[in-house]
């Protein structure tokens, strides 16, 4: 038998599929995302290529008088995804009521300001929620759910448009003589419009991509403000002000995004905004790293995967190229001596086990060339059955 010759290949980690879908049966994963006021963050677990995203905007701010806001709306997509990829969250919060009242977290547009001995403000826009992917700019995100309008500050039921959706709902119709003061819902392609209340400063202000509009207001007694439009894809249009109607439009709400453009409702959230991501977990085992082969007779040695699945690892595979064939190693192994490898120029691979399967075979060992097929009273290591597919275990 020749000299020992050992040479050390470095591998790189990254799983690759194999026969035998490495998550099946595993139960998925779900991960809420609550409103928090700030941007949040998701890891992709290893093995994993695909998240399904379902997110709701957050509701409009009630209006001083108790005018409501308009329900959030829903998004839901299956996005693919790269292990280890951070994807940016963002949860929308439903305004405080406030004279005026700041707009939610994520895009709600700010309420107008009611000035007067009687001054009833209206309330803010929900802000929406979404997922951003590769960046954490508007243009970014892949996911979106509207928020909804804020409340007219009214003794009318002018209440806020609900959020989207392919398209934001207007506020509820609020008219005084020829001026619509509700605002606009938010489109594909554009904010919704201002709620129509005879000029500045009464008008509110049209949506924009991504932040609804401002309220319109007003300085009288009695005074009621206009709602701030809803966030979204593009935000709703912010309601009017209106004097000297005891009335003022509610906001508009935003609209909603899928890569789809499908798997979108409106009107579906109160409260705050909510945001979940659902994933199946990576069953089987990374592959082990850095396999190396040596003559005296074979010595094919391994480092085990950082990443074990969803289960302990059971056991190793080893198997010989070109020939095809395997060779088995327990649970604690790093290493493996073929006593009769095949005569020829060999590489080595290796895989883990665990309960759910294998995981996919590592990259190749250094090559080995084999004089003679078994040294004299030498004993052979027993062969294991070739494996076509990923085995599965019980217990």
């Amino acid at each position: 038998m020749p000299a020992a010759i050992v040479a050390v290949v470095a591998m790189a980690s990254t799983l690759a599929l194999v026969a035998g879908a490495p998550n099946a049966g595993a139960a998925p994963v779900t991960v809420p995302f609550s409103f928090t006021g700030a941007a949040q963050t998701f890891a992709v677990p290893a093995g994993v290529t695909a998240v399904t995203v379902d997110a709701f905007g957050a509701q409009g701010g009630s209006a001083t008088d108790g005018t409501s806001g308009g329900a959030g709306g829903e998004a839901t997509a299956t996005i693919a995804v790269t292990p280890g990829e951070v994807l940016q969250v963002n949860v929308g919060g439903q305004p405080a009521t406030g004279n005026p009242a700041a707009g939610g977290f994520n895009g709600g547009g700010a309420s107008g300001t009611a000035s007067g001995a009687i001054g009833n403000g209206g309330g803010g826009g929900g802000g929406a929620s979404d997922v951003r992917q590769s960046g954490s700019g508007l243009a970014d995100r892949v996911v979106i759910a509207g928020g909804g309008g804020g409340g007219g500050g009214s003794s009318a039921p002018c209440t806020g448009g609900n959020g989207g959706g392919t398209t934001g709902d207007a506020g509820s119709p609020c008219q005084v003589g020829p001026h619509s003061l509700q605002g606009g819902g938010g489109t594909q392609s554009a904010g919704g419009g201002g709620g129509d209340g005879g000029g500045a400063p009464f008008d509110g202000s049209a949506g924009t991509a991504g932040a609804g509009g401002k309220g319109g207001d007003i300085s009288s007694s009695p005074a009621h403000s206009g709602g701030g439009g809803g966030g979204g894809l593009f935000g709703g249009g912010g309601g009017a002000a209106c004097i000297p109607a005891d009335c003022a439009g509610g906001g508009g709400g935003g609209s909603g995004l899928t890569p789809s453009g499908t798997g979108m409702t409106n009107g579906v959230r109160s409260g705050n905004g909510l945001v979940t991501i659902t994933y199946e977990p990576q069953a089987v085992p990374d592959p082990p790293t850095n396999v190396t082969a040596a003559l005296g007779s074979v010595i094919v040695s391994w480092t085990p995967p950082a990443y074990t699945g969803t289960s302990a690892i059971t056991g190793y595979i080893v198997t010989e190229q070109p020939s095809g064939v395997t060779y088995t190693a327990g649970a604690s192994a790093t290493s493996l001596t073929i006593a009769c490898p095949t005569a020829g120029t060999n590489t080595y691979t290796a895989q883990a086990l665990n309960a759910s399967g294998a995981s996919a075979p590592s990259a190749p060992s250094n090559a080995v060339t084999v004089t003679t097929s078994c040294a004299p009273g030498a004993t052979p290591s027993p062969p294991a059955a070739a494996v076509t597919a990923a085995p599965t275990f019980t217990g």
